[in-house]
């Protein structure tokens, strides 16, 4: 195999060399330089300010400004804050979208508040030095302000360079309004002053101090990332790649991290009561978010530790790329046509290979010959590659395909990836158009690639068998194109990963323990989920139904009916519309669908209807020499057919599964449900227990558009509802029943809890 795919031509990406980036001197804060800068500048605006008379007009403006409008433009609008569910994971977190709920705006309104109002009035207007003072105080805290919400500003516009150097300067006029107020503090010892005002005024000052520092960080942290976006615009960067820039990133954000958890301590030392009343919930809520902000800093810091080591920080990584075709569905996505094999080092892409027969040419090197799964005995008796991803939990079926790639003579891969075509689509919208009139005699775009893909792979692998290789040639072209993106569509181009990877049309498997926890962490493994209470996954298996899957819309309609004594029966209806046009080449034959329901381990199948009964004659056996799969028989335990419906019954995964056949025909609809005893019961436990709960966890299928979702909970009268999620306005109750309607575009859980 090795040797075969090494004699065909390669497709590398093309890199220009450029010289090698050297780390700049200043992009690691220097506190040393700072606060020498800091001393000189003082000296210098002192002496202006005093020339210009700037304190004196703040102090008469001030006494211009009725008293309620002082600091209200410095303040944000409290938000609400929805907690979200504590399983629910979060895929990629863009560090700059939560960043506006800690407005710098805001945090700088309330540190000029302590200052200007906290200190109270009757008691300085009796000490001259002191007046003075606050005064001086409030006009470096008002520089100080406007540098943060300038820092601010330039954070939104990806302008890292000046937020940088805005939020120097906010901290040096932070640290000097510190100093100024230690003298007022002393002074103060002398007057009966309201208890805490000070300290929380000094505290107040320090938290902005150490946000300003942070910022400072971010803002180096981040501006490798577009520095390096910007080099990508004439040809890619191979020396200063994204690997240094994750690496300079790296750099930065774990000492921001240690001064916004500086930040809080301050603020943790801060009452609300202390403050006027009408800052006090403003207070609490920038208090209260201030630690989502360092969360999604920490989140930032560990995706780019992840990323380093995807990328081959330290030693190369070699990947084993899967191209799933989702208009012919299997259970991790669809069927696999094509793969490539990736090799990178320091986040430099050394070598891309994509054979150009597809999956097709290991067939031949294949060493064990082992037997497949007995519905694709419709098709093949012969387990290959190319139907390797037979296990819907994403990390076996990797796995899997690992085995069939090394079995057919491929080197070792530290781990794979799979994706649809929509990967590929989404990212043609963004990057636009790319030409391959040359060779192809066409324009790929995002509306037609899924048609010319398949015209050209038909064609191809008739006259020449060689079906994929126009992969091989639009790949890097959208690679290169991508990296070339302007600054915001670079940003954009994170988001449509994100959305990807949470539609499950992009998935990971790493063979490192401890890489594969972090991506099942972020919800990007695609494995089975084990979760408490109920659960369903329903599992589509296109086999000898064309390219018709595109053409087939989904609805799923679940229903439980909890009976006074606390059993509860689940039925689960099916309907799917073929929307394909009879004759079509690619969608106008029948769907051949083996449908499968992941429910909880010992749940028992009371009946099922509709399914289809395909002719035992249609299945081919096995030549001699085949054996049985080992990870087919550890995997799917237990296996029984029910005799009256012919359903398959198994456990895998620690899932009940039921599994059978839905064929349907273009213009057409099959309907067919499955009704089966839930393995618990739903009542109060105990004798002073006068509640109890349900919960549900809807596992979508990776590389489907999305099912319309019904639930439907028919419970006894007595019961009320005592907690619910999602909230009433989709997970509307009344009296003994519940029902929620939603797309299935995503997973999804639901749950209440009941109450005699």
């Amino acid at each position: 195999m090795a040797k075969r795919i090494a004699d065909k031509k390669k497709h590398h990406l093309k890199f220009r060399q450029q010289a090698d980036f050297i780390i700049p001197p200043d992009n690691v804060l220097d506190l040393k330089k700072i606060v020498a800068a800091r001393e000189e500048k003082k000296e210098k605006q002192e002496s202006a300010a005093e020339k210009k008379g700037l304190f004196s007009r703040l102090r008469k403006q001030k006494k211009k400004q009725p008293a309620n409008n002082k600091i209200s433009s410095f303040l944000v609008k409290e938000k609400k804050i929805i907690p979200p569910i504590s399983f629910r994971k979060k895929v990629f977190t863009n560090p700059f979208r939560k960043f506006p709920a800690v407005n710098p705006k805001a945090l700088a309104g309330f540190l000029i508040v302590a200052v200007a109002i906290i200190l109270p009035i009757y008691v300085l207007a009796s000490y001259h030095k002191v007046d003075e003072l606050k005064g001086r105080v409030l006009g470096v805290s008002w520089e100080a302000y406007n540098h943060l919400s300038r820092a601010g500003q330039a954070f939104a516009d990806l302008d890292f360079g000046s937020a940088s150097t805005e939020f120097d300067s906010a901290l040096g006029y932070f640290t000097e309004a510190q100093e100024m107020l230690q003298t007022v503090s002393g002074v103060l010892k002398l007057v009966p002053v309201k208890g805490g005002e000070v300290a929380a005024a000094e505290s107040l000052l320090k938290a902005g101090e150490a946000i300003s520092t942070a910022g400072q960080y971010v803002a180096k942290a981040f501006a490798p990332l577009v520095t390096f976006s910007e080099s990508s615009k004439e040809s890619i960067n191979i020396q200063f790649n994204f690997a240094t820039a994750l690496l300079l990133a790296n750099t930065n954000l774990r000492p921001a991290i240690s001064e916004l958890e500086r930040a809080e301590h301050y603020l943790e030392k801060v009452s609300p009561k202390i403050l006027p009343e009408e800052y006090q919930a403003q207070f609490v809520v920038i208090k209260d978010n201030l630690p989502t902000l360092n969360k999604t800093l920490k989140e930032s810091l560990d995706l780019s530790d992840l990323l380093l080591q995807v990328l081959g920080h330290g030693s190369g990584k070699r990947y084993l790329v899967v191209f799933q075709n989702n208009a012919e569905l299997r259970p991790t996505g669809g069927f696999i046509g094509s793969f490539a094999l990736v090799t990178l080092e320091e986040g430099v892409m050394k070598e891309l290979e994509i054979p150009g027969g597809g999956s097709y040419d290991l067939n031949g090197w294949l060493k064990e010959r082992v037997i497949s799964p007995k519905p694709l005995h419709l098709v093949n008796p012969h387990w290959y590659f190319q139907d390797a991803n037979w296990f819907p939990d994403f990390p076996s079926s990797a796995q899997k395909l690992i085995w069939f790639f090394n079995q057919s003579g491929g080197p070792s891969v530290d781990g794979v990836m799979a994706l649809t075509p929509d990967v590929i689509e989404s990212l043609l919208e963004l990057s636009g158009p790319i030409d391959l009139t040359e060779k192809y005699g066409e324009v790929i775009t995002k509306d037609n690639f899924r048609e010319i893909l398949q015209q050209e792979a038909e064609k191809k692998y008739e006259e020449t068998k060689e079906s994929k290789k126009i992969i091989s040639e639009l790949t890097p072209l959208v690679f290169n194109k991508i990296l070339g993106l302007e600054q915001t569509k670079q940003l954009q181009a994170l988001a449509i990963l994100n959305n990807l990877l949470k539609e499950k049309f992009l998935l990971f498997y790493f063979n490192d323990p401890e890489l594969e926890n972090v991506i099942v962490n972020q919800g990007w493994g695609g494995e089975i989920k084990m979760v408490p209470k109920d659960y369903l996954s329903v599992i589509n298996t296109n086999i000898s139904g064309g390219k018709t899957d595109l053409m087939m819309e989904e609805k799923i309609d679940h229903q439980i009916n909890i009976s006074e004594d606390g059993t509860a029966t689940a039925t689960v209806t099916v309907t799917r519309t073929h929307k394909g046009k009879e004759g079509d080449a690619f969608s106008g034959i029948n769907n051949t669908d083996f449908m499968r329901f992941y429910v909880p381990q010992g749940s028992q199948l009371i009946e099922a209807k509709g399914f289809d009964r395909i002719d035992p004659k249609l299945f081919i056996y096995p030549n001699e020499g085949y054996l049985e799969d080992e990870d087919l028989k550890r995997i799917e335990q237990n296996v029984m057919i029910d005799e009256n419906s012919d359903t398959r019954i198994s456990e895998e995964f620690g899932k009940t599964v039921f599994g059978n056949w839905v064929v349907t025909e273009p213009g057409k609809s099959s309907q067919v449900s499955v009704t089966y005893r839930l393995p618990f019961k739903i009542k109060p436990e105990g004798l002073f227990e006068r509640s109890a709960s349900y919960s549900l966890f809807v596992q979508k299928q990776p590389g489907t558009k999305g099912s319309i979702f019904t639930s439907q909970i028919t419970y006894h009268s007595n019961y009320q509802i005592l907690w619910q999620y999602p909230p009433a306005d989709s997970f509307k109750f009344t009296k003994g029943q519940g029902e929620i309607t939603t797309m299935l575009d995503t997973d999804h859980y639901l749950g209440f809890v009941l109450e005699k």
